[in-house]
């Protein structure tokens, strides 16, 4: 297989016209086009320009909205929650990164949640536009069922990934802290097992709750650090959820269903 040189900004365009010709605004096009590529940008592949056609057949079957509005239905000084009404993730995050920006200068903190959402891509993506060059930025999400706690034979709850992010000066220009809530995001596995790569490991457990490197035999995927990442993924669930008014991990539509919004929740911080 030959290695091709891709100009970043050659590569947001093209994927900005993908998106264009299934129905997005230019400027919605451009947001999501971003935020792909800068996790390619930070090697973050599983959650890169891989997920253009997912988004695309999303999109194209109705599984998330190009007519959604992604209203804010309650509001305080320093917090909103965020209707995304089956809308992308990535739309609802730019929403949600400058109401939460704009609302902890005027506050010092802010917290806007989402509910009805998709699936919205690498978390640091938001943590650092929310960190910006002033501020501390957390985003977290949850995800349809992929993990149960250890020694579980049966999914319990998502492997909800959450981001810090902040400016560290001139030495360290950014610092972010980016993360499942898994051994590895099951989008890593994918990414794989396309490149004909062998899957580690450790990271996958099939239906009988045993250890497997095949993707096909992929049942539920395995917490970090055990029962202490499992415990994070409950602390995520209750950010995104509990606060926004969305659905807990066991009624989240698989992702990968084209033809249904995934209903996932976020927070923005």
């Amino acid at each position: 297989m030959k290695n091709y040189v891709v100009k970043a900004k050659e590569l947001r365009e093209y994927v900005e016209k993908i998106f264009q010709a299934v129905g997005l605004k230019k400027e919605e096009a451009e947001s999501v086009a971003e935020l792909l590529v800068h996790a390619d940008l930070r090697n973050v592949r599983s959650h890169g320009v891989l997920r253009t056609v997912p988004y695309v057949e999303k999109i194209k079957d109705g599984g998330a909205s190009k007519v959604s509005t992604y209203p804010v239905v309650h509001e305080t000084a320093n917090t909103a929650v965020i209707d995304a009404q089956g809308g992308l993730g990535a739309l609802a995050g730019e929403k949600a990164v400058k109401i939460a920006r704009e609302k902890a200068k005027n506050n010092l903190i802010s917290m806007v949640v989402v509910r009805n959402s998709n699936h919205f891509g690498m978390g640091g993506h938001w943590a650092l536009k929310l960190a910006g060059d002033d501020m501390i930025g957390f985003a977290c999400s949850n995800t349809d069922l992929t993990m149960g706690p250890p020694n579980c034979k049966e999914p319990f709850m998502g492997n909800n990934p959450f981001s810090f992010a902040f400016k560290a000066g001139e030495k360290y220009p950014e610092v972010c802290v980016d993360m499942a809530t898994s051994g590895v995001a099951f989008g890593k596995c994918k990414d794989l097992a396309k490149r004909g790569k062998e899957i580690p490991s450790g990271w996958m457990l099939d239906k009988d709750g045993n250890d497997t490197t095949k993707l096909e035999d992929c049942f539920m995927m395995t917490p970090m650090a055990g029962h202490k990442g499992f415990g994070i993924a409950f602390v995520v669930e209750l950010f995104a959820t509990l606060l926004s008014g969305g659905v807990l991990s066991p009624d989240i539509n698989n992702q990968d269903l084209t033809d249904t919004p995934e209903l996932s929740s976020q927070c923005f911080a």
